[in-house]
Protein backbone atom coordinates (compact mmCIF):
# COMPACT_ATOMS: atom_id res chain seq x y z
CA UNK A 1 0.00 0.00 0.00
CA UNK A 2 1.21 3.44 -0.75
CA UNK A 3 0.86 6.55 1.42
CA UNK A 4 -2.28 7.82 -0.33
CA UNK A 5 -4.18 4.60 0.33
CA UNK A 6 -3.18 4.61 4.00
CA UNK A 7 -4.29 8.22 4.38
CA UNK A 8 -7.62 7.44 2.67
CA UNK A 9 -8.22 4.45 4.93
CA UNK A 10 -7.42 6.50 8.04
CA UNK A 11 -9.78 9.27 6.87
CA UNK A 12 -12.54 6.74 6.17
CA UNK A 13 -12.12 5.14 9.60
CA UNK A 14 -12.28 8.57 11.27
CA UNK A 15 -15.45 9.55 9.39
CA UNK A 16 -17.17 6.25 10.21
CA UNK A 17 -16.12 6.45 13.88
CA UNK A 18 -17.38 10.04 14.18
CA UNK A 19 -20.72 9.14 12.62
CA UNK A 20 -21.15 6.13 14.89
CA UNK A 21 -20.32 8.26 17.92
CA UNK A 22 -22.90 10.91 16.98
CA UNK A 23 -25.50 8.22 16.28
CA UNK A 24 -24.86 6.71 19.71
CA UNK A 25 -25.19 10.12 21.41
CA UNK A 26 -28.47 10.77 19.58
CA UNK A 27 -29.82 7.38 20.64
CA UNK A 28 -28.87 8.05 24.28
CA UNK A 29 -30.71 11.39 24.18
CA UNK A 30 -33.82 9.72 22.75
CA UNK A 31 -33.71 6.97 25.37
CA UNK A 32 -33.35 9.57 28.13
CA UNK A 33 -36.38 11.46 26.83
CA UNK A 34 -38.46 8.31 26.66
CA UNK A 35 -37.52 7.21 30.16
CA UNK A 36 -38.36 10.59 31.72
CA UNK A 37 -41.83 10.37 33.26
CA UNK A 38 -44.25 12.99 32.03
CA UNK A 39 -45.97 14.24 35.14
CA UNK A 40 -48.31 16.84 33.67
CA UNK A 41 -50.19 17.38 36.94
CA UNK A 42 -46.99 18.32 38.71
CA UNK A 43 -45.95 20.57 35.81
CA UNK A 44 -49.34 22.32 35.86
CA UNK A 45 -49.10 22.84 39.61
CA UNK A 46 -45.60 24.28 39.31
CA UNK A 47 -46.67 26.60 36.49
CA UNK A 48 -49.56 27.91 38.59
CA UNK A 49 -47.29 28.41 41.59
CA UNK A 50 -44.76 30.22 39.41
CA UNK A 51 -47.52 32.50 38.10
CA UNK A 52 -48.67 33.31 41.66
CA UNK A 53 -45.13 34.10 42.76
CA UNK A 54 -44.60 36.34 39.73
CA UNK A 55 -47.77 38.25 40.62
CA UNK A 56 -46.62 38.64 44.24
CA UNK A 57 -43.23 39.94 43.15
CA UNK A 58 -44.95 42.42 40.86
CA UNK A 59 -47.09 43.71 43.73
CA UNK A 60 -44.06 43.98 46.02
CA UNK A 61 -42.12 45.89 43.36
CA UNK A 62 -45.00 48.31 43.01
CA UNK A 63 -45.18 48.85 46.78
CA UNK A 64 -41.45 49.39 47.22
CA UNK A 65 -41.11 51.76 44.29
CA UNK A 66 -44.11 53.81 45.45
CA UNK A 67 -42.95 57.24 46.66
CA UNK A 68 -45.36 57.20 49.64
CA UNK A 69 -43.81 53.95 50.85
CA UNK A 70 -40.33 55.43 50.69
CA UNK A 71 -41.48 58.55 52.54
CA UNK A 72 -43.05 56.41 55.29
CA UNK A 73 -39.83 54.41 55.61
CA UNK A 74 -37.88 57.65 56.06
CA UNK A 75 -40.28 58.77 58.80
CA UNK A 76 -39.92 55.43 60.57
CA UNK A 77 -36.13 55.73 60.39
CA UNK A 78 -36.27 59.28 61.78
CA UNK A 79 -38.53 58.21 64.64
CA UNK A 80 -36.12 55.42 65.55
CA UNK A 81 -33.21 57.85 65.72
CA UNK A 82 -35.13 60.45 67.75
Amino acid sequence: MDKQQVVMIIMLVMVVATNLSELYKHRLRLDRRRSTPRNTDEMDRLKQENQRLAERVSVLERIVTDSDYQLRQEFVALNRNA
